[in-house]
């Protein structure tokens, strides 16, 4: 059975617990203790920490035990019974044996994946066998963080420090909300996120804790309401400062941007603010809870909460769309619009009233946190993405039907197709008479879609130089443009007799529109000609082909 243990335990990355020691898995000492136990002190521990059984110096663990919870600390995924070298019980011993037991849990969410990695110098608290009680202390505040908005209330422990102190012990701070960590601060006081852990909700919006020590997550991790976050402390960000221990819950939006905390829901009520700054209440059933620095459990100045802090639902939803280009690249930097939604006489959907300005940012990907209802997302004309108008005054192009639902993301992902016009001078034509000697041959080419039967123009791009090979940009028009749609390709051009003049490219069988489709290109290989007297207005000679 040892050689075989070993064998089992050679591996340093086999998850094993660390000792103390830093290391993922015991190290050739830890082995050699192990070896070298007496069997009285294991078996002490054993019946202390309400251990099943132990065999060749292994110590078979239940999860609901009090060991086991303790051990669940380190191992996320602990299952119900565990087997596991007697040293590391011995190691656990001095640490387990004080105040134990864990925050309440709400058992309807699923099953925490923290990783257990605790950020901080001093041992962190476990909450004492009488869960602790928790106190609204500051309603909606501003601070230097959130430009303007009031985007914050604070939570007290029962017994705070003032600051400078230490962490506050036995009350180890419970999540507020079930998502992903998205920052976990680091124990460096200049670390940017030092003493905050946020969690972006199903909502997508961001739920912030500052102000703890000994954080137990790491980004990535995955957590339940109630599971602990680290310890109420006087732990700031670079440049911050409180006087008393306490944790600033805030709330930010898809995008990281700070939003109002008014109207969020908690298990204790919707939030409140009263005028002045830092002075709010949380309403439930139309009984408030006003925020006070002194605690009051009863009474008609009551701001105890109930049980600690719980998010019930912020009321909104997030859209998130995915950006790119036919050949699959993201948009950067593509700035859109959210428009809310009205019908016109015949029920169509029309853009409204503008919400938000929002961008693609550098990842290619627009998001944003609305409440529930239908929306528009629209570009400008002379951006990168083009495509269809929705009323004859609009001067933006963009995407209708976005659904936002309440407590949800709404994600959607959109590649738009291209159309590529080339233009080059007809071999075959005059030289002299077409185009003015002291103008280079220039063209104007034109993306143009049609509402109710009127044609409207969406883009032009101009052509300086149509002898080049269409690879230089010179006369090589390029559009990306919403998918489909129908769009009408159309073209101006200068001669030296008549000046500028309009030709339109027969581009397909479509009587002159073409199909836009998502993830494909279509390319036009045209020529220009010298118009006849008689016939000024004449269609280029075009090529087809289509790019998948």
């Amino acid at each position: 059975m040892r050689n075989e243990l070993s064998q089992r335990y050679s591996d340093p990355t086999d998850g094993a617990i660390s000792y103390g020691n830093g290391v993922i898995g015991p190290l050739t000492a830890d082995r050699q203790d192990f070896n070298s136990l007496r069997e009285s002190p294991i078996q002490a521990f054993i019946k202390q920490a309400e251990i099943l059984s132990t065999q060749e110096n292994l110590v078979t663990v239940s999860q609901g035990s009090r060991l086991g919870e303790f051990i669940n600390h380190f191992i996320p995924k602990l299952p119900r019974w565990v087997l596991i070298p007697a040293a590391g019980i011995i190691s656990l011993a001095a640490v387990s044996c004080g105040d134990s037991g864990n925050a309440t849990k709400d058992s309807g969410n699923p099953t925490p994946q923290a990783s257990g990695a605790l950020v901080g110098t001093e041992t962190p608290s476990q909450a004492a066998s009488t869960p602790p009680k928790w106190y609204l202390t500051q309603g909606p505040h501003y601070d230097g963080l959130s430009n303007g908005e009031r985007y914050a209330i604070d939570i007290g422990p029962q017994h705070p420090n003032d600051c400078p102190g230490p962490p506050v012990k036995n009350s180890p701070f419970p999540s507020p909300a079930a998502g992903e960590v998205i920052h976990a601060g680091g124990d460096s006081p200049q670390d940017y996120y030092h003493s905050i852990v946020e969690i972006q909700t199903k909502s997508g919006e961001i739920l912030g804790s500052m102000h703890l020590a000994n954080i137990r997550l790491r980004k990535g991790d995955i957590v339940r309401v109630g599971d602990p976050l680290g310890d109420v402390s006087c732990d700031v960000p670079p440049g911050g400062k409180t006087d008393s221990s306490h944790v600033h819950q805030y709330l930010k939006d898809i995008e990281e941007n700070p939003v109002p905390i008014k109207g969020v829901i908690f298990t204790d009520g919707v939030v409140g603010e009263l005028p002045d700054n830092y002075k709010g209440y949380l309403d439930k059933d139309g009984v408030q809870k006003l925020s006070n620095s002194t605690h009051f459990d009863s009474g008609p100045n009551k701001n105890v909460l109930g049980n600690y802090l719980q998010l019930v639902s912020t009321g909104n939803g997030s859209f998130r769309m995915e950006l790119r280009f036919a050949d699959g690249k993201p948009v950067y930097n593509q700035s859109a619009y959210i428009y809310s939604v009205k019908k016109d006489i015949d029920g169509n959907a029309k853009p409204d009233r503008e919400i938000k300005k929002i961008s693609s940012g550098e990842l290619g990907v627009l998001r944003a946190t609305l409440p529930p209802g239908e929306y528009m997302l629209l570009f400008d004309k002379h951006d990168k993405v083009k495509g269809i108008r929705f009323t004859e005054s609009e001067q933006r192009v963009g995407i209708s039907n976005i659904d936002v639902k309440k407590d949800q993301i709404t994600t959607k992902q959109t590649t738009l197709g291209r159309i590529i016009a080339n233009m080059k001078v007809d071999p075959k034509r005059p030289i002299k008479g077409f185009f003015s000697d002291h103008d280079a041959p220039a063209a104007d080419v034109c993306i143009d879609g049609q509402d109710n039967g009127k044609v409207y123009t969406i883009d032009c791009i101009h052509l300086s130089d149509l002898n080049q090979d269409g690879i230089d940009g010179k006369s090589r028009a390029v559009f990306n443009l919403i998918p489909d749609g129908s769009y009408l390709l159309s073209y101006a051009w200068y001669d030296a007799t008549n000046g500028w003049q309009d030709y339109t490219a027969k581009v397909d069988n479509t009587q002159g529109q073409t199909q836009v489709a998502s993830n494909q290109t279509t390319e036009f290989n045209c020529l220009t000609f010298a118009p006849k007297v008689s016939n000024p207005i004449q269609a280029a000679e075009c090529t087809i082909r289509q790019i998948k």
